[in-house]
């Protein structure tokens, strides 16, 4: 290992115990909120450096954030430090955003599946308790989801939450990443795509089973309470629910740039979700985000 390396090495393993003693101090408050900005240097200096220097390092770093004693903590380190190696390698070897993305989602889940279901007795923390809580704040807000879905069947969607989540929390971690060592560093590290939303697309075909799959689901539970059709629809139901947060991001882009972000919020509002659906299956029939693309072209004289 050069001498860079290992100073660069030794800074990266000094802020996490920097940032370990913080997060003692601020009552583990930003646990993490730290883990994700973490991210950031670790794949300066992976994509930096070779695999070998990265995993040392992670090792290292690893160390002492447990020396302090907080598994919580530790958790996070290592899911930063996976972070951080698979992007940092991925941007190293230039594979694509769907090959970042999937390594990243596997690395958030094997770390939620870890918190939620192996270390969650020790940690304190209640998956089922915070579902219980979440459909009755969702119940509070749509009163006739009671009568289609109970809390029983909720519950048992834990699974596909942590599946959800650790999708999410890979496309944020990265989102992050990209943005910062985009104005840190110019263009001195490449990225496959722009990872915003707003730019995800669809495919036409996939869109129409996604939305029939969906439509049969619904029509059947209406029926039968059966778990997998539950699955189904639910897999279905985000999937259009993305689609349709991705044409409202694409629209705020174009027309209120610094508003683009809110979309991703509204998905996460039982009320306005709803909403997201509808413009997502009117996207998939009409294909609405490829006309709005046409009225831009049309407008600027490129067409």
């Amino acid at each position: 290992m050069k001498t860079n390396k290992l100073v660069q090495g030794a800074m990266i393993a000094a802020m996490f115990g920097v940032m370990s003693i913080l997060n003692t101090m601020s009552g583990t408050m930003f646990d993490t909120l730290i883990g994700y900005f973490m991210v950031v240097p670790f794949v300066y200096y992976s994509y930096h450096s070779r695999l070998r220097e990265s995993l040392i390092v992670a090792l290292v770093s690893l160390f002492i954030v447990f020396l302090q004693g907080q598994l919580m903590f530790s958790l996070i380190a290592l899911e930063t430090c996976g972070f951080g190696i698979v992007i940092g390698e991925c941007l190293k070897r230039k594979k694509s955003g769907g090959v970042m993305l999937f390594s990243s989602f596997i690395v958030s889940f094997i770390i939620n599946i870890l918190i939620y279901e192996v270390f969650a007795g020790v940690l304190g923390i209640s998956m089922h308790r915070e579902m219980v809580e979440m459909y009755d704040m969702i119940v509070k807000q749509v009163p006739t989801m009671k009568q289609r879905l109970s809390v029983t069947t909720f519950t048992s969607l834990i699974p596909l939450a942590i599946l959800f989540m650790s999708v999410l929390e890979s496309y944020v971690v990265i989102l992050l990443t990209q943005v910062v060592l985009m104005r840190v560093v110019k263009n001195k590290i490449q990225f496959p795509a722009f990872f915003h939303i707003a730019y995800f697309k669809l495919n036409r075909v996939v869109g129409y089973i996604v939305l029939v799959v969906y439509l049969i689901c619904q029509a059947l539970l209406a029926r039968y309470n059966n778990i997998v059709l539950r699955y189904l629809d639910v897999i279905a139901m985000v999937i259009i629910m993305v689609d349709g947060m991705s044409v409202v991001s694409f629209y705020l882009l174009e027309h209120h740039p610094k508003l683009a972000g809110i979309s991703i919020i509204l998905l996460f509002i039982p009320p306005i979700n709803m909403a997201l659906l509808l413009v997502g299956i009117i996207d998939i029939i009409s294909d609405l985000k490829a006309k709005i693309m046409y009225n831009r072209k049309v407008k600027e004289g490129g067409m």
